[in-house]
This record gives structure tokens, C-alpha cells and sequence, in this order.
């Protein structure tokens, strides 16, 4: 892990590489109020192996860099994973935006980026690229194209279920 950590450019010392690229911000404890679950679980017998990104839904892993974007990366990857799975639609899309137009690279979590993705009507492809350290603060966003099938209706948290209906989860709808 030492080794690891020292490749980050810039990096001076183990300590300032955890300050900046490690921390916790106190989130959500329950399902958003507001939108109803989309979750399906279909009962089923869950084969022995399962992979999404065999099926060409899960993108490669990207690099946020030193910002705390990860909850702009988690949720942007789960919509692409959706428009991919039920419309066929398997574009890229913008963590750049979801994170300016959120909590910047302070941490956040998924239930905001959805959140925006519902009152925007949708998610900016990644044409609006991903730079670390830029900060727009969502300029222009209300002029940028959203991307087709990306409009974010409903989510379901599954805080707290196990290990069993988590799995039932990803099958059935695919990754989160």
C-alpha cells in the first residue's frame, strides 16, 4: 500500500496523502422519501458466476485523482449501467458535472448526484469532460445537452440488507 500511495503525484509524505484523498462525510441513513424504489427481485436461483462488466455494462476504473469525486463516479456509473441495461444506450457519461453541480471534491453521496440527474432531466455525456481539480461550481449547466435515456426517476437504498438480497439485487438489476 506504501508503494501504491507514493506514486500519487505531488505526494509528500503518507500523511498528507491520506488527509487528502481520505474521509468520511455523515450521509443519508434511509430511502430518499421522495421517489419510490425501482428495484426488481425477481426470486431466483443466482448462477455461480455474474459478472457485469463481462456483459460490457461496467466501465474500467477510472482515477478521480486527488478529489473526493468517488461518490460522483459511483452513482454516474450506476446510471450508465442502467441506460445501458434497459435502453441499449451505453454511453460515457459526465462525473464532472455531477460533481461540480453537487459537493465538488469535498465527498458527497449517490442520493445527491440522482438527486440532480432527476432535476436536470437527465445526466451531460462526457463531452463535459472530467478535470480533478476544476471547480465551475455547475456553471452552465442548465445549457449543456443531457444525454439520452439518462433521466433519473426513482432509486432504492439498500442500506442495511444482506449479503443474500444485495446479490439478488445486482442480478436482477444490474450494478449499483
Amino acid at each position: 500500500l506504501e508503494k501504491e500511495l507514493s506514486k500519487l503525484e505531488g505526494a509528500k509524505d503518507e500523511e498528507e496523502i491520506k488527509a487528502s484523498n481520505l474521509g468520511f462525510i455523515e450521509g443519508p441513513s434511509s430511502n430518499s422519501s421522495e421517489h419510490l424504489p425501482t428495484a426488481r427481485f425477481g426470486r431466483t436461483t443466482l448462477p455461480d458466476y455474474y459478472n457485469w462488466a463481462d456483459k460490457g455494462v461496467v466501465r474500467p476504473v477510472q482515477n478521480q485523482g486527488n478529489c473526493g469525486s468517488c461518490y460522483a463516479f459511483a452513482a454516474i456509473g450506476a446510471i450508465e449501467a442502467q441506460a445501458c441495461i434497459v435502453f441499449g444506450e451505453c454511453g460515457k457519461l459526465s462525473e464532472q458535472e455531477a460533481m461540480e453541480c453537487t459537493n465538488l471534491c469535498v465527498g458527497g453521496w449517490d442520493d445527491w448526484v440522482y438527486n440532480y440527474a432527476y432535476s436536470k432531466s437527465g445526466c451531460t455525456s462526457s463531452a463535459y469532460a472530467y478535470y480533478q481539480a476544476k471547480r465551475e461550481e455547475c456553471s452552465n449547466a442548465a445549457f449543456r445537452a443531457r444525454a439520452s435515456k439518462t433521466i433519473v426517476t426513482g432509486w432504492y437504498n439498500l442500506h442495511g440488507q444482506g449479503v443474500d438480497m444485495i446479490k439478488q439485487y445486482l442480478y436482477s438489476n444490474g450494478p449499483m
